[in-house]
């Protein structure tokens, strides 16, 4: 395995001196190339996100937090259900480490919407969840927003074709997986927030309507509307 495999499986940027290491090892530099991945997601998990848009941004209700399962234990149960019953346990591992840590970073700039932004940082500036890796304290709906953006992110990274098609093949593993798994992974419904995180939306909006307050949308207006074109429709209020 070359530097720039082990640090994509780890979720991390390969070392400015990676291509020469794959060329000492045998691999020449047109081995290595922009990661073209597409993920397709299951219908299932489409309705998940369409409605999780929905129930966010339009209904202003929240995920409840921290989830159960958490992003953290959903990855432990995708490990032991695929890389036990194989031969790559090691593989699934390593992947698993780079999805938490592609989380990780990726949480608070790209993969939540404005709404839920009071929600993040009291969450993590909580007595009882401070310090806590953010893998612990979200769950499915998070994730999903995540495997979503993933080939994107992947996009900026090098990596051998072989490694991308392997790294391609467990992520859709793992929409299957949750898919399979929805009832349970997926919250029931999201809650109603409390009148006072009402009353921070209400000023945030007055005092700046339609900012995004160091937050990128989690998934764009041009994505859902793809999703409703394949009869993805959620019932709207």
């Amino acid at each position: 395995k070359t530097a720039a495999d082990s640090q994509v499986a780890t979720g991390g940027e390969p070392a400015a001196g990676s291509a020469a290491a794959a060329d000492a090892s045998g691999a020449g530099s047109d081995e290595l190339e922009r990661a073209e991945m597409k993920l397709i997601i299951p219908q299932a998990l489409k309705i998940k996100l369409v409605a999780d848009w929905e129930a966010v941004t339009r209904e202003h209700k929240l995920v409840p937090l921290p989830s159960s399962p958490s992003i953290a234990q959903i990855l432990d149960e995708f490990c032991d259900a695929k890389g036990r019953r194989s031969q790559h346990e090691r593989l699934y591992t390593e992947v698993r480490a780079g999805i938490a840590n592609y989380f990780q970073q990726a949480l608070e700039q790209a993969l939540l919407y404005r709404f839920e932004r009071k929600q993040f940082e009291d969450l993590v500036a909580s007595a009882e969840h401070a310090g806590r890796p953010l893998e612990e304290l979200f769950g499915a709906e998070h994730l999903l927003r995540l495997l979503v953006k993933l080939p994107t992110y992947l996009e900026a990274t090098k990596m051998e074709a072989d490694q991308r098609i392997v790294l391609q093949a467990k992520l859709q593993e793992l929409l299957k997986f949750m898919q399979k798994n929805h009832a349970q992974f997926f919250a029931a419904k999201h809650a109603a927030p409390a009148s006072d995180y009402l009353e921070w939306w209400d000023t945030l909006e007055t005092e700046d309507p339609g900012a995004k307050p160091g937050v990128a949308p989690a998934v764009s207006e041009k994505q859902v509307s793809k999703a409703h074109e394949r009869d993805v429709r959620p019932s709207r209020r």
